[in-house]
């Protein structure tokens, strides 16, 4: 029909996605910074009081890496692009590039549950509007020869995020942000040991095709 179609190519489509990803990924970086102007005898201080930000930023751009293989991965099932996938995908964009934000917010106040929980509630959203894009994919815009166990992986994977970050959150406004952070590093790691030594089993290469 008509109106589900976009009128913009895959190829478009990708190209966007992945410069948006490229700029948030940059921005993070910018929230490093040393003061001009320091004693020598103060720079190891200063440094050490860069810490936080450094652990923020790592963490986020992690995260940020596993977010865009699961949409690079995502995008590789659908067949085609319509309106609503185009919308799903401002959106998830949206906050994607709110992360430069929420981790400098974090960053510079660790053990304020304010600041976990903008963190927390930053990473739910991303993670929301990737299942919801993910459904709209699997409905609508599947590529035939896409394997049920790619489906079902990619749902299990972006359910677990979407629950680590929901808890991590609420544990950072019920008092306890350094255990609502360290369960933020759980998304990330766990999804990037997946990757390495679960998929690249050879069985499993031969069961997922993106």
């Amino acid at each position: 029909m008509a109106a589900e179609f976009s009128g913009i190519s895959k190829a478009r489509f990708e190209a966007f996605s992945d410069g948006v990803f490229a700029i948030a990924i940059t921005l993070l970086v910018l929230e490093l910074r040393v003061h001009g102007n320091l004693p020598v005898d103060k720079l190891r201080d200063e440094l050490i009081a860069q810490l936080p930000r450094l652990g923020a930023y790592i963490l986020t751009f992690l995260s940020l890496g596993v977010f865009w293989v699961a949409h690079h991965l995502m995008l590789g099932a659908a067949s085609r692009v319509d309106r609503l996938l185009l919308w799903l995908n401002n959106f998830f964009l949206m906050f994607v590039t709110l992360l430069p934000f929420s981790a400098g917010v974090l960053g510079s106040y660790t053990h304020s549950r304010d600041a976990v929980a903008i963190y927390g509630l930053n990473m739910t959203l991303i993670e929301i509007f990737l299942i919801w894009i993910w459904v709209h994919i699997v409905r609508h815009l599947k590529r035939e020869d896409v394997s049920p166990l790619l489906v079902r992986s990619g749902f299990r994977r972006t359910f677990a995020g979407l629950g680590i970050y929901v808890f991590g959150a609420l544990l950072g406004l019920s008092g306890l942000p350094l255990v609502g952070i360290a369960l933020f590093w759980a998304a990330p790691v766990s999804y990037i040991l997946l990757q390495t030594f679960v998929d690249h089993r050879p069985h499993a290469r031969a069961r997922i095709r993106p």
